[in-house]
Formats: structure tokens, C-alpha cells, sequence
């Protein structure tokens, strides 16, 4: 029953969103009032209710934007689709699901599977290799979202396929909800941005914080947070967090590369660089044309970690010899790292 009058309460405050971005002009005093109100029922809603914590969520930053508060994040309202279906045209297609297999993935009736944009989940188990914490929750979360829809409208990317032949897309309830934004708001998985597949990014920047804020999820599991660079021994390949101290730059025409104090590059690819450019990235190139980073603050970065090892036999020995460090992660995108904090100060510095 309290979900449903959540929901129905959330329905309500986004006709009222929608009334107040008619308006040319929006009192900030009201505004603030609408925002309020939106994170205290956010806050009651029920827990297991993503699809209301979205409702409120969404209306709680837009509420804020309007306000003065926050920057407008227009990528927040184009996250659901169109519940009218003459307004879908061909964006849209009607799926019919087959079954689930991890938190981020599913099989279509006609054979094809469906890689989500946007997030990405733990690792399930396999049977060549054991799954990670939380692998099995995210996929039970997924699986309590798509309950009763066996139809699906499915949205595919820019780029269509991954790799493996998969589909790359986003998956919607028949009513418009957005699976993925519900499974980062649920903290089943984090936020991945790889180009050129941008639609709704900004909905989904939004929906991991509220889960990030409220700890709910990967966000509240020690084994899910950030890994230091420089410890070694923990490093394994595939998806997580990373920071370091810079140690190393170099550019070439085509690529920058960051060394991390340990054992991680980052490769900037410069035909990435529309979507890489702010001013944290020039100033990534300025160090790099001065051939200095002391005064560069400590990087975090999110993605895969590649084993460079897994490459050759010149590989294997560059890193042997230290020429080279054993993992690279591959930056696309000015959501994937960000500056975190600044240099620690020294001993000797407290001292004088």
C-alpha cells in the first residue's frame, strides 16, 4: 500500500515539475519547497520501490536545478520513453524476453542478447571462474524489476553491437520506466560511459549518486570501493575503481598516457578527445607539454583493467624489466576519472 501511494504522490509532483518549466519564471523560494518536499518522500519511499525513488530522485534535481541550486541536467527528463506510442516512432522496438543472465544482461525470445548501456554489474559466477560480492544480488535485482514484463521496448546505441555480437541497448517497461536507471538507483552496479553510446547519461550520473549517497548496494560493500594503485597484490583484471599518484605523462599525436605510482597507465585516446575535453583533461595536457606533475592532485578512474601481460612475449618482458606497468585502462570519457584530492602535505612541511 505505501508504495503505491508513493508512487501515485510522485506521479503528482512531476505534473507539478512539468507545470513549473511551463512557467517563464519560477520562484526560487517555491522551487526549494518542491525540492523538499520530493527528498522527504524520496526518503520514506520503500526501498524496494526503485521505481519510486526514481519518481522522487528525479524530481528532487530538477526541483534543485530550477532553483539555482544545481546546473540543469536536461539528460534526467529524456531518460524514460515516451508513454505514448505514436511519439516512439522507430526508436523503440517491442522485445519479448527470454531470460535473464547476470545484472546487466538478458536473451531475447528471438536469440539476441541484450548488453545494457549505461551500467555495469558484478560478475556472476561461471563455471571457469567464481562470481563476485553482490553478483548474484544485482542479478536477483534485475530480476525482481523485470517481473510480469515479459514484453520489453528495447532502445539500441549509436553503436550497436559489443565484441561478443550482443546487442547494446536500453531496456523499458511497457509504461516507459528505465531498467537501467532503477538498477543504479538500486546501487546494483556502477555508471559506465563509453562512446559513442551517450543517451541518457546524465539520468544515470544522477541515479548512481542517489544510490552513492545513501550507500545502498556496491556502494556500501568493502569489496566494491576504491583500489589504490599502488597495492599490487590486489590488482585482478576486469571492471573497478582506481586511484594513484600521477607519476608519469607522455603524449604522442595520438594518445596520452598517464602512469599511476603502482601498477596502472591510463591510455587517453586523442580521437576521443570531444568527449574527454574539460578543463581537468587540459590541464593533463599541460603537464604533459611541461613534462611536470607536481603539482597534479591524486586521479581516480573507473573501467576495465587490461592485463598487459595477456599480450606477447615483448610485453611480458617490458614489464619485467619495469618499462611498461602490467595493467592499462582505457579512458573515453571525462565521467570515467576525475582530480579527487590534492597532494598530501609532507612531514617537513607540518614541521616548519
Amino acid at each position: 500500500m505505501h508504495a503505491t501511494l508513493s508512487t501515485q504522490v510522485s506521479k503528482k509532483l512531476l505534473i507539478l515539475v512539468d507545470v513549473l518549466i511551463s512557467l517563464k519564471s519560477v520562484s526560487v523560494h517555491w522551487a526549494k519547497k518542491l525540492a523538499k518536499l520530493a527528498f522527504s518522500q524520496g526518503s520514506k519511499a520503500n526501498k524496494g520501490s526503485y521505481g519510486s525513488l526514481c519518481c522522487f530522485w528525479r524530481v528532487f534535481y530538477v526541483a534543485l536545478s530550477m532553483a539555482g541550486v544545481l546546473q540543469p541536467v536536461m539528460g534526467w527528463a529524456s531518460c524514460v520513453a515516451p508513454n505514448d506510442v505514436r511519439e516512439r516512432s522507430g526508436e523503440y522496438e517491442l522485445v519479448r524476453l527470454k531470460q535473464i543472465y547476470d545484472g546487466d544482461t538478458v536473451e531475447l525470445v528471438d536469440g539476441r542478447k541484450v548488453r545494457f548501456i549505461g551500467i555495469n554489474t558484478p560478475e556472476t559466477a561461471k563455471p571457469d571462474r567464481p562470481g563476485e560480492p553482490l553478483g548474484k544480488e544485482s542479478t536477483d535485482t534485475l530480476k525482481r524489476l523485470l517481473e510480469g514484463h515479459d514484453s520489453l521496448l528495447l532502445k539500441q546505441g549509436a553503436d550497436r553491437r559489443d565484441r561478443y555480437k550482443r546487442v547494446l541497448g536500453h531496456l523499458f517497461t511497457l509504461d516507459g520506466q528505465n531498467i537501467t536507471e532503477q538498477l543504479l538507483v538500486a546501487g546494483a552496479g556502477f555508471q559506465v560511459v563509453i562512446p559513442p553510446n551517450l543517451w541518457g547519461v546524465d539520468c544515470y550520473l544522477l541515479a548512481e549518486r542517489s544510490a552513492a549517497q545513501a550507500g545502498r548496494g556496491v556502494w556500501g560493500h568493502p569489496y566494491h570501493q576504491v583500489l589504490p594503485s599502488s597495492e599490487l597484490a590486489g590488482l585482478k583484471g576486469g571492471f573497478g575503481r582506481f586511484s594513484g599518484e600521477i607519476e608519469r605523462i607522455a603524449s604522442t599525436k595520438k594518445l596520452l598516457w598517464v602512469d599511476l605510482k603502482g601498477g596502472i597507465s591510463l591510455r587517453f585516446a586523442l580521437v576521443d578527445a570531444e568527449y574527454l575535453q574539460n578543463e581537468r583533461f587540459k590541464r593533463l595536457l599541460r603537464a604533459a607539454a611541461s613534462d611536470s606533475v607536481a603539482d597534479l592532485p591524486v586521479l581516480q578512474v573507473r573501467g576495465w583493467l587490461l592485463d598487459r601481460t595477456n599480450w606477447g612475449a615483448r610485453m611480458v618482458e617490458q614489464v619485467k624489466n619495469g618499462q611498461r606497468k602490467r595493467w592499462q585502462v582505457n579512458v573515453r570519457h571525462a565521467l570515467q576519472w576525475d582530480f579527487v584530492e590534492t597532494r598530501k602535505i609532507s612531514t617537513e612541511t607540518l614541521q616548519k
